[in-house]
């Protein structure tokens, strides 16, 4: 590293020229160094992260997804604190599967439908293993949950919800040992 004073490039250089040499400051000290090459770490860990992210981004692509999926996850997004994008929302939750070591459990083509006292929420699903439908009213508060079990894909789980309930939102979460997953809200009137 080596400390530069120079009339031709002046007091304030920044940046990388030819390649090679970086110029920056440290501690309020310009100075001149070689560029740094990142590291890529190819370690057995860092490559299944990165098999599992790419993995997650097809899934978020998935053909089977609709825009009531995407738009439930937006939702889901809108409710947390730092500002997130449904794929955010949706790439942090199955990441944290991955992570866990859980088998990932989706749901697409999803949907929420209200008539009289029920909320009925549906979709595919990716696994034939239990899932928990948590109802909330229009103010983001749980009002009822219940559970059922997906069927040669097919999802349907019906709960009773307060009379007064008439918007809300639904999610559907895998329920079972050893799988992990949640979708969006979906949205009900």
């Amino acid at each position: 590293m080596a400390i530069h004073a120079s009339l031709l490039l002046g007091r304030k250089v920044k940046g990388t020229i030819a390649n090679s040499i970086t110029f920056c400051s440290w501690k309020g000290i310009p100075i001149a160094k070689e560029k740094p090459e990142p590291s890529n770490p190819r370690t057995v860990d860092q490559l299944a992260i990165r098999a599992a992210f790419t993995a997650q981004v097809a899934e978020w692509h998935n053909l089977g997804r609709t825009i009531a999926d995407s738009a439930a996850y937006n939702v889901l997004a809108g409710r947390d604190s730092r500002p997130m994008s449904g794929f955010n929302i949706f790439m942090g939750i199955y990441m944290d599967v991955h992570v866990l070591g859980d088998d990932e459990a989706y749901i697409i083509d999803g949907s929420a439908t209200r008539v009289t006292t029920t909320v009925t929420a549906a979709g595919t699903a990716s696994e034939d293993i239990q899932y928990k439908c948590i109802v909330y009213n229009e103010n983001f508060v749980p009002v009822a949950e219940d559970t059922d079990t997906a069927v040669a894909g097919v999802l349907s789980i019906a709960v009773t919800v307060p009379a007064s309930v008439t918007v809300g939102y639904a999610v559907i979460i895998a329920d079972a040992v050893g799988y992990g997953g949640k979708t969006g809200l979906y949205d009900f009137v």
